[in-house]
């Protein structure tokens, strides 16, 4: 499993956290960031874009099983894909740094709850 993410965004940089660095490919690696259509997975079984990458990604990391019965509602609604658009339209926004702090601070305390600080 490969995850390729915009770390020029700070969102998207403090939730690729939750993943093995291992699994993760930076776009300003590659390429222009800004030119990235979303979140990519690329696995055995195919490519993921946008949110259809992040519900699958939540279904493969045990860290992120929390995060399934939200996702999978958004997904059974509709709701995922305009979410997850809205969200990334505006990665580079004031509101975007400020849900990346909510993010690193329940991150950081979940993982000096189980020992991986």
């Amino acid at each position: 499993m490969k995850v390729m993410y915009d770390d020029t965004c700070r969102l998207c940089s403090v939730s690729a956290g939750a993943l093995d660095p291992s699994e993760l490919v930076r776009a300003s690696e590659v390429g222009d960031p800004s030119g990235l259509e979303g979140v990519i997975l690329i696995t055995e079984s195919g490519k993921y874009v946008g949110f259809d990458a992040v519900l699958e990604i939540a279904k493969r990391k045990e860290n992120l099983f929390p995060l399934l019965p939200a996702l999978l509602f958004l997904q059974v609604t509709g709701l995922g894909n305009l979410l997850y658009r809205a969200v990334a339209e505006r990665r580079h926004s004031r509101a975007a740094d400020f849900l990346a702090s909510l993010i690193g601070v329940f991150t950081r305390t979940s993982r000096s709850r189980t020992g991986l600080s």
